[in-house]
């Protein structure tokens, strides 16, 4: 693989794992961040090939991550973690680097300002922590 193609969706209220592999087979996606808040638990599934990495909140529907891999950039990967169900990190072998991806879904700008201020801390500390390693 020459190149890594990456996308980012919100697939809103649908959720359909088989429609989001062909859209990505499609534009010859490799590595996407989804944002879904139909995601609930945390876990991780293969599917015809295609690696999902999902972190949700376990009993509503509003929040909720996943990092959806091909099979070419599943065996670059090193490690995952789930921070919230808001944040999950991922860290990929690339040519010559490592490769960290983030996929975070922040709250709505109508979000009571503590949420808004702990998402961002969080993610201002998953980012310097990356930038360590």
């Amino acid at each position: 693989m020459n190149a890594l193609r990456v996308g980012l969706w919100n697939t809103g209220k649908t959720g359909n794992k088989e429609l989001l592999v062909a859209e990505l087979q499609r534009y010859n996606i490799y590595n996407c961040g989804v944002c879904e808040p139909l995601l609930t638990g945390t876990d991780c599934e293969d599917m015809d090939g295609w690696f999902f990495i999902s972190s949700g909140v376990d009993r509503t529907h509003i929040y909720g991550v996943r990092l959806v891999l091909s099979r070419r950039t599943k065996v670059s990967l090193v490690s995952y973690e789930t921070i919230n169900e808001k944040i999950l990190r991922a860290r990929l072998y690339g040519k010559q680097v490592k490769i960290t991806t983030i996929v975070a879904y922040p709250s709505a700008e109508d979000a009571e300002d503590d949420v808004n201020i702990l998402f961002y801390e969080d993610l201002q500390s998953i980012t310097l922590y990356c930038s360590k390693t």
